[in-house]
């Protein structure tokens, strides 16, 4: 297809629309920021420290590393076990992932709090790949309410709508950083250089990019042999240097065992077999690919080059496993590193199947089918239900993003009106300044990770039970006959039980005082440490 240029006004309305949709998503974003986990507050922290420091280091991470082999442990040995903090207090974030990327957003952070500027420029990443596929579409002559359409289909998917509201992390920044790649790879007027820049900047996204991004290249290599006759030399270079740009990083920057299991488990025989033959893995297969398959890169239909593409790309999450949240896990990351490319190739398929309608004059049949599509692909639940079915239904509808976003800021709204109207996000905001108001500064804490994001400026945070005996406060669950809860376990709620009591005990002789919790929210309560006064602000 020919370059077409945007007329004047459909960019305005372009930015216009961005603008009115990213403003109350990036502030209701922003105020959830404080409501997510562990992983959240260690890359704030690693990004905050980027700026002030030079380096990303996390004493959070360092402290729910060391607390994991604790979820293993029965009451009996959790009653006593050494509970002492790591003797590393800190480690460095790229031993686990390379987020080079978190660079540059770290400078903001001077000035405004990263569990606002990171959940801000994810919002804005998540909008740039729908801007980003509406461009592609437009620049190969799709109609203007076609290629609207389809950018809707997109924001129904699971790895767009859910993933919106789980925790961020520098993976989701391949959303945009990626698209604007394929972007360029479109165009025809695109210089390799450029091509080569932005796909380098992709890669300090996190070190697998540069693995999936040398896919690609070599998928469009061999499958578009003679169309790329002229850039196969730059396309093979490039291919080349994301690979090796991976291959050094996680040889001598990462010391990160999650890696080589993940890798080694994909091409080992006996886990492939295992895997395939698993009813678990089939009932997780399927909602995978309904989605990705069934509802965009169906859209390949006229170029079955394409789904193999897309298969590609997806072939990691199909053969390795991180305990499922590769296949269903939508609010996680774990999508991010294929989902824009499996974006592409529907994009790129329903440009093709646009031209035909356009030929035959079939424009209406296309929007009906895409309506379709994004009805049944937001009515579908991403997961099973309750009695372990799946369930078609217009109730899932309430489960879109844009639906959520419109009810937390009506919901919001009223509550700024008349405060008597109850607002989830209201409701947190408080909870977090009671909670942070009731930890001072500069103390030590042993906390539950629901409180991390809240806590992790200025405070010594630990993974509850880990620090108890040496920490100033502990943030705990309130539990039914004097019980406080909020240690992880992995052997069952019997077992869980006689951890609390045991860990209840621990915090009676440690000095807490039991008898007098700040009560933060039903699930939620702040013990401290009898004559209790914050430790004193060290010395920079």
């Amino acid at each position: 297809m020919s370059r077409s240029r945007l007329a004047s006004s459909e960019k305005a309305v372009l930015l216009s629309v961005f603008i009115v949709i990213a403003i109350p998503m990036c502030v209701l974003q922003a105020m959830r920021g404080i409501t997510w986990y562990s992983d959240t507050a260690f890359l704030c922290q690693a990004t905050e420290n980027m700026a002030r420091r030079g380096l990303p280091l996390t004493q959070i991470n360092a402290s729910v590393n060391a607390a994991i082999p604790l979820w293993h442990k029965t009451a009996e040995e959790m009653a006593t076990i050494s509970l002492d903090p790591p003797s590393r207090r800190e480690i460095n974030q790229f031993e686990r992932h390379a987020y080079f990327i978190m660079y540059a957003l770290a400078p903001l952070t001077l000035l405004i709090p990263a569990h606002v500027v990171i959940p801000v420029a994810t919002v804005l990443g998540f909008l740039s790949l729908l801007l980003l596929t509406y461009l592609l579409l437009r620049d190969r002559e799709v109609p203007k309410v076609a290629a609207a359409l389809f950018c809707v289909l997109v924001s129904c998917h699971p790895a767009w709508s859910q993933s919106l509201f789980g925790q961020p992390y520098s993976d989701r920044f391949f959303l945009p950083l990626g698209a604007f790649f394929l972007f360029l790879f479109s165009r025809p007027h695109s210089k390799p250089l450029q091509i080569a820049v932005a796909g380098a900047i992709a890669c300090l996204v996190i070190e697998r990019t540069g693995v999936i991004l040398c896919g690609f290249l070599l998928a469009q290599l061999v499958l578009y042999w003679r169309e790329n006759r002229k850039r196969r030399l730059a396309y093979l270079l490039m291919a080349t240097l994301f690979l090796l740009y991976s291959g050094l990083v996680m040889k001598f920057v990462l010391s990160n065992s999650d890696n080589a299991v993940f890798l080694s488990s994909i091409i080992n025989p006996g886990y492939l077999a295992d895997r395939l033959t698993s009813v678990a893995f089939r009932e997780g297969l399927f909602p995978f690919l309904l989605f990705n398959v069934g509802f965009l890169a169906v859209w390949a239909w006229r170029d079955p080059r394409l789904l193999l593409i897309a298969a590609t790309v997806m072939l990691p999450n199909v053969l390795g496993s991180v305990g499922g949240a590769e296949l269903t896990g939508w609010s996680t990351h774990y999508h991010s590193q294929y989902f824009p490319i499996v974006v592409w190739v529907a994009a790129i398929g329903f440009s093709k199947c646009a031209t035909l309608a356009v030929e035959k004059r079939r424009e209406w049949m296309l929007n009906a089918v895409t309506l379709a599509l994004v009805l049944a692909c937001a009515a579908t639940y991403p997961y099973k239900s309750a009695d372990g079915k799946r369930r078609w239904s217009v109730e899932h509808w309430n489960e879109n993003a844009w639906l959520r976003t419109s009810r937390d800021l009506t919901g919001y709204i009223s509550h700024s009106i008349d405060p008597t109207n109850y607002s989830p996000l209201a409701a947190q905001r408080a909870q977090c300044r009671t909670l942070r108001g009731s930890v001072p500064k500069w103390s030590v804490v042993s906390a539950s990770e629901y409180s991390f994001t809240c806590l992790y400026q200025d405070r010594e945070v630990h993974h509850y039970p880990l620090g108890m005996e040496i920490s100033d406060y502990a943030v705990v669950i309130p539990l039914e006959d004097g019980l406080w809860g909020g240690a992880g376990t992995y052997l069952g709620p019997e077992e869980g039980r006689a951890i609390n009591r045991a860990l209840t005990k621990r915090l009676g002789a440690a000095g807490y005082d039991l008898a007098a919790p700040v009560r933060v929210s039903p699930s939620m309560a702040v013990l401290a440490k009898h004559r209790v006064a914050g430790r004193a602000q060290p010395q920079q």
